[in-house]
């Protein structure tokens, strides 16, 4: 199924509003197609001028492994050297994303401020 601009646009939307309704810091959200290009891209007010990059390394990771950025997560949590294989061999361009269990759900830790 191809990708549109409407439905990336969507994605981000929404994402960005769960963002807000889990009161992390400022977010920027990338979503791209299967080519690893950048579809559509939102950054918010007041988000650091890393979050663009750490958004598109982290969509990267998980278009060019096949899998979500938290099933690649979960994954490389126990592998941390194929980690660093895997940054090598993508010129940098993944990029992992801390996590810690909170409840029943995955946060990332910058949530609320931390991170």
């Amino acid at each position: 199924m191809r990708l549109t601009l409407e439905s990336a646009s969507l994605i981000v939307d929404k994402a960005l509003a769960k963002a807000r309704e889990a009161k992390f810091r400022p977010m920027c959200v990338a979503v791209l197609d299967d080519g690893g290009h950048v579809k559509a891209l939102k950054r918010e007010d007041g988000a650091s001028i890393l979050r663009p990059n750490i958004a598109i390394g982290k969509a990267w990771g998980a278009v060019g492994m096949g899998e979500s950025s938290r099933q690649l997560s979960e994954r490389l949590k126990e592998r941390p050297a194929f980690l660093g294989s895997l940054s090598d061999m993508s010129g940098g361009k993944v990029v992992p994303v801390a996590r810690r269990r909170i409840n029943h759900g995955w946060k990332r830790n910058y949530r609320r401020g931390r991170g």
